[in-house]
This record gives structure tokens, sequence and C-alpha cells, in this order.
């Protein structure tokens, strides 16, 4: 499990939600779509999968035609809406009890746990917090895994990009938290992971640089940052946007 996430402080804002108890229903969108009754693992057509994973992600009602017309828009109307009636039946009729639909509108249930929702909600609060302020534990093992990866419709796509880019500055804030914390091996690690979530995003590197200063550790900052020159010049053709010169007298003023 990663260091990263292991923030845990008391007094710290929580989100409105028991992560100790299972919920009776829940949708696994992070790493790969996932569902579990009681616990346990459920298998779902692909067909399925994509109309549960789509309502999850808009987390509202909506209009039968719309869903209809998203999943099957090379179909007429009626067509489209006979297919969609056709789905949510077979969803209904496995006894899962995943969605909520009446003659005109359809969604995910509201007693349905997403894990998306919950994970989106921590990273705007992780966000909103100043640097050093105490953390609220539920850090742990969040920001490190894609939307459904592997899943190329366009819904998919444009809101998995969203949501790397929420995640990576919510890694960023939880690097800044932990190092106003002196929880340094901690920060690094955070560091570490918003770098492997973009390797060429310079804000992590100049972070997880600045925290081997912090540390003292000059040899791993210069060694990170020739490899962080490196890859620039391989992939992008420039140079880094910071100097290891302004990192090192910036970690000696105390400001990097």
């Amino acid at each position: 499990m990663s260091k990263a996430a292991r923030a845990v402080t008391d007094g710290a804002a929580r989100l409105d939600i028991d992560q100790a108890e299972t919920p009776l229903r829940s949708v696994g969108l992070l790493g790969g779509f996932r569902v579990r009754v009681s616990g346990s693992p459920m298998l779902l057509a692909g067909s399925s999968q994509r109309l549960v994973a789509y309502l999850a992600l808009t987390e509202q009602m909506l209009p039968r035609p719309y869903v209809a017309g998203v999943f099957w828009p090379d179909l007429g109307e009626g067509q489209a809406l006979a297919a969609l009636r056709t789905a949510v039946w077979r969803l209904q009729s496995g006894g899962l009890l995943l969605i909520e639909s009446s003659n005109q509108m359809l969604g995910l249930r509201q007693d349905v746990r997403v894990d998306y929702r919950e994970e989106l909600l921590l990273a705007k609060m992780v966000l909103r917090q100043p640097p050093g302020s105490a953390l609220s534990g539920r850090e742990q093992g969040m920001f490190l895994q894609d939307l459904l990866p592997g899943w190329y419709e366009d819904w998919v796509v444009t809101e998995r990009e969203h949501y790397r880019q929420l995640r990576l500055h919510a890694l960023e804030a939880l690097c800044d938290h932990l190092r106003g914390l002196g929880r340094l091996a901690e920060a690094i690690d955070a560091a570490y992971a918003a770098v492997s979530g973009d390797p060429l995003r310079e804000t992590a590197h100049r972070m997880l640089i600045g925290l081997f200063l912090a540390e003292g550790n000059v040899s791993e900052a210069r060694r990170h940052y020739e490899r962080l020159r490196t890859l620039l010049r391989l992939e992008l053709d420039v140079e880094p946007s910071f100097g290891l010169n302004e990192l090192t007298e910036a970690a000696g003023s105390g400001r990097s």
C-alpha cells in the first residue's frame, strides 16, 4: 500500500460516508469496473457494465431518450428506446437493484455506493485545505487509479482525463500537506505517485526534487533532475522550466 496514502491525523474534516460499513450494493469504477452485492462480486455482461457505469458517472436521473441516444446512436429513437428497455430489464431481472427507473427517467439508485464519487469528494477536500493542515485519514489508498482503464467510449475518455488531472493535483496537494507535517518519506511517495501518473508533469518532478533536497539528499536530487532533463529532451525537445540551482537555493532558504 502506498505510503502517500498513510496521512492520518485526528480532528480532520471527514466525508459523510461510513467507510467501515460494507454497503449492500456498490459500483467500482477506479482501476476497472466492479459490482458487489453484500460484499460479493457480481458478473455483468459488457453492455450492462456500460449502462451501469454511465449512470454511476452522471449522478442524476436522465431522460430515457437521452440515454438511448448515447448507447444506440445509429438506431431510430423507437428502436433505441426498445434496446434500452431490454438492457434495463436484463439488469433488473438479475435482482441487483442497481437502477431506478420510470417511464421517462433512468438513473443509479441513490443507495448504491460508487467509489469514484467518494474519491472526487475527497480530492476536492484535500485541495481546499492549506498545506500542513490535519488530514482525515481517508486519503489511504486514494488518487492512485485511473477511471475505467481500457474503456474508450467518448463519455469515458473525457471524464477519465478530467479525473486524471484532478487526482494529480490532489496528489501534489497531499504531498504539500505531508511535507508541512514533517512526513517527508510519505510526501516523497505522494510525489512519486504523481510522477507515475504523468511522467512529463514538471510540477510533480519539481516537488520530488525539492523533497530530496529538504532531506539533505542532494545526490538523489541531482540524479532525478538529470533523468527529467533527459526525458524532456527525448519526448518534447525542451529543457526543464526550472534549474537545479534554483531549487537548491530555495531549499537552503526553506522555500522549496
